[in-house]
């Protein structure tokens, strides 16, 4: 997947230089090191952003509260529910 162009070149996942910077996961050129894209980061640390349990990693969530997350997944966005996907168990 591309993620970007910059120096002549077009950058993939593969191909850019990825950096952790502080809680974002951030892809740059490799040849100048300009900013291409933020990138999601692994499900398992996706905090939810809203709601009853706004603070609470999604992946502790189907343990707690299975009901919430079914009833969730009726209503996220195509990113939280890849993060529902990928943390159920």
């Amino acid at each position: 997947m591309m993620i970007g162009v910059c120096c002549g070149e077009q950058w993939t996942e593969e191909t850019a230089r990825i950096v952790q910077e502080g809680p974002h996961r951030v892809a740059r050129c490799g040849t100048c090191e300009k900013w291409l894209r933020a990138l999601p980061g692994p499900a398992d640390d996706y905090v939810m952003p809203f709601g009853k349990y706004k603070g609470a990693l999604v992946a502790d969530l189907w343990a707690q509260d299975r009901p919430y997350c079914d009833w969730l997944y009726t209503i996220a966005k195509p990113r939280l529910k890849q993060v529902l996907d990928e943390t159920k168990p």
